[in-house]
């Protein structure tokens, strides 16, 4: 007679279930950076989820009176050029509105990676929390996905080392996206 196995199951679907109502996470990396005045920095937002995205709309804040955020720049999580687009408002009150999204019937991405690198030039001296206000992740099929975000803090100071003006962070974690297969 075969050993009794339905609980163990029951246990492994109910994790395997748990698991797959995690939120994505967004971040910004460096979550904490010190620079001098006049610098240029970059700070990248990066995507980390098990659920396929396909679009990324979401609001940034900052203290304008101590940083100006200068360009935002694609990242290569969602895809390349032609497969996916980042689109991108920058207000003088120091606000950033980002979309981003997979083109087309593309399906949506899994895994950790860059959605977009951000270049910001220190003003003055003091300090500023980079705060997500407003996220919205959707499936392709505009399904409202979870989601969690951590900001960062800048902190602007003359005593700071300067930034390299050539940094370009890596994807976060080193790992590759992950395009799913269309359901």
């Amino acid at each position: 007679m075969a050993p009794h196995t339905g609980g163990a199951l029951a246990a492994l679907n109910a994790s395997m279930l748990a698991a797959s109502k995690e939120p994505a996470h967004l971040s910004l990396e460096p979550a904490e950076l010190a620079v001098p005045p006049g610098s240029r920095f970059q700070v990248v937002l990066g995507l980390d989820s098990d659920r396929a995205v396909s679009h990324l709309p979401l609001e940034l804040s900052f203290d304008p009176e101590v940083l100006e955020l200068e360009s935002v720049r694609a990242g290569d999580h969602l895809g390349a050029e032609g497969e996916a687009a980042v689109l991108s408002d920058i207000g003088d009150d120091g606000r950033l509105t980002l979309g981003a999204s997979r083109l087309g019937s593309r399906p949506g991405v899994t895994g950790r990676g860059v959605v977009a690198v951000l270049t910001f030039r220190a003003l003055s001296e003091g300090e500023s929390e980079i705060t997500f206000d407003r996220v919205l992740l959707r499936n392709r099929d505009m399904a409202e996905l979870p989601a969690a975000a951590a900001g960062a803090t800048v902190r602007v100071d003359p005593a700071a080392a300067p930034q390299g003006p050539a940094h370009t962070p890596q994807r976060p974690g080193g790992a590759q996206p992950h395009h799913q297969k269309p359901e």
